[in-house]
Protein backbone atom coordinates (compact mmCIF):
# COMPACT_ATOMS: atom_id res chain seq x y z
CA UNK A 1 0.00 0.00 0.00
CA UNK A 2 1.64 3.48 -1.08
CA UNK A 3 0.96 6.02 1.84
CA UNK A 4 1.80 9.46 1.65
CA UNK A 5 2.89 12.42 3.92
CA UNK A 6 1.14 15.85 3.25
CA UNK A 7 2.32 19.08 4.98
CA UNK A 8 0.16 22.07 5.05
CA UNK A 9 -0.62 24.82 7.58
CA UNK A 10 -4.20 24.14 8.65
CA UNK A 11 -5.66 20.66 10.01
CA UNK A 12 -7.15 18.10 6.73
CA UNK A 13 -10.56 18.36 6.20
CA UNK A 14 -12.37 15.75 4.00
CA UNK A 15 -11.82 17.19 1.37
CA UNK A 16 -8.21 16.64 1.26
CA UNK A 17 -8.25 12.57 -0.18
CA UNK A 18 -5.38 10.18 0.84
CA UNK A 19 -4.96 6.17 1.40
CA UNK A 20 -5.29 4.59 4.28
CA UNK A 21 -2.33 5.19 6.95
CA UNK A 22 -1.37 8.67 5.23
CA UNK A 23 -0.13 11.55 7.41
CA UNK A 24 -0.78 14.99 7.52
CA UNK A 25 1.70 17.28 9.19
CA UNK A 26 0.65 20.38 10.80
CA UNK A 27 3.38 23.37 10.52
CA UNK A 28 2.27 26.11 12.63
CA UNK A 29 4.24 29.53 11.59
CA UNK A 30 4.73 30.49 14.89
CA UNK A 31 6.47 28.09 16.32
CA UNK A 32 8.56 25.14 16.14
CA UNK A 33 5.87 22.85 17.11
CA UNK A 34 3.64 20.65 14.80
CA UNK A 35 0.79 18.27 14.72
CA UNK A 36 0.26 15.07 13.04
CA UNK A 37 -2.94 13.83 11.70
CA UNK A 38 -3.39 10.09 9.97
CA UNK A 39 -5.96 9.20 7.40
CA UNK A 40 -8.05 6.40 9.38
CA UNK A 41 -10.78 5.77 6.76
CA UNK A 42 -10.52 3.12 4.35
CA UNK A 43 -11.88 4.79 1.49
CA UNK A 44 -9.73 7.46 0.54
CA UNK A 45 -12.45 9.56 -1.14
CA UNK A 46 -14.31 9.77 2.23
CA UNK A 47 -11.34 10.79 4.29
CA UNK A 48 -11.43 10.54 8.12
CA UNK A 49 -8.52 12.35 9.80
CA UNK A 50 -7.75 11.60 13.25
CA UNK A 51 -5.27 13.96 15.36
CA UNK A 52 -2.37 12.14 16.68
CA UNK A 53 -0.76 14.61 18.51
CA UNK A 54 1.16 17.53 18.72
CA UNK A 55 4.80 17.25 18.65
CA UNK A 56 8.36 19.70 18.57
CA UNK A 57 11.85 18.65 16.81
CA UNK A 58 12.69 17.50 19.87
CA UNK A 59 9.62 14.61 20.31
CA UNK A 60 10.99 11.46 19.55
CA UNK A 61 10.79 9.65 16.38
CA UNK A 62 10.50 6.46 17.55
CA UNK A 63 7.94 7.72 20.11
CA UNK A 64 5.56 9.16 16.88
CA UNK A 65 6.45 5.98 14.62
CA UNK A 66 5.10 3.73 18.11
CA UNK A 67 1.98 5.57 17.97
CA UNK A 68 1.07 5.71 14.23
CA UNK A 69 1.37 2.04 14.43
CA UNK A 70 -0.74 1.37 17.65
CA UNK A 71 -3.51 3.49 16.10
CA UNK A 72 -3.35 1.33 12.77
CA UNK A 73 -2.90 -2.18 14.62
CA UNK A 74 0.61 -2.59 13.25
Amino acid sequence: MSRMTIVRYGSPSGLDEAVYGSQCIVKHHDSEAYEIYLQVGKDREKPKWEHIGQFTPHSSQDYINKSIEHRLGE
